[in-house]
């Protein structure tokens, strides 16, 4: 009887410890997604916003209009965010991922694969305070930041006490990925 009792105690022990376990692996599962953007995300960070010159004519103009935001231009910030600990980034409402690309056809900025327009809305999860201290620095985006000058092209950083990034919403494609069969 008491060899009985004992086994039951075990067993329910051990669907307790599972019920723990599977938690916990659910826990660290929601926490990756986070991490790699498959999953929503918010907190304190900044938004940019920047857009074409007043004069610029992105319908009438060729790739390398210097009065044009520029793929390039936003792929510095993405870069700048990214080196300035940035949790996560989002261009328009795009998430951006270690795999994501931002290029240009012509005039036209895709993000993901999704053509977009401006004016961009940068948001980041990331310290505002240390953001705003690099964005001081004269290296930093020095090649946008002279054209915005020139060219009176909008550009401003405001701290948000909450952003909320959205999940990726692409296709994630992986290459070079071996199975172990």
């Amino acid at each position: 009887n008491r060899i009985s009792e004992v086994r039951s105690q075990i067993e329910e022990q051990q669907k307790n410890n599972e019920q723990i376990i599977s938690r916990a692996k659910l826990s660290i599962l929601e926490e990756q997604k986070e991490k790699i953007g498959l999953s929503i995300n918010k907190g304190q960070g900044i938004t940019l916003f920047l857009d074409d010159s007043p004069g610029g004519k992105r319908d009438l103009s060729v790739e390398g209009d210097e009065s044009l935001v520029q793929a390039a231009d936003l792929r510095d910030i993405v870069n700048f965010l990214r080196t300035s600990g940035a949790d996560a980034i989002s261009i328009n409402q795009q998430r951006i991922i270690a795999s994501s690309s931002i290029s240009a056809v012509g005039a036209s900025i895709l993000v993901n694969n999704f053509h977009l327009t401006p004016p961009f809305v940068i948001n980041a999860v990331a310290d505002p305070d240390f953001i705003f201290q690099r964005f001081q620095e004269n290296s930093v985006l020095s090649d946008l930041k002279s054209r915005v000058q020139k060219l009176q092209m909008p550009l401003t950083l405001k701290r948000e006490e909450q952003v909320v990034l959205p999940a990726f919403s692409g296709n994630i494609q992986f290459h070079f990925l071996k199975s172990k069969a």
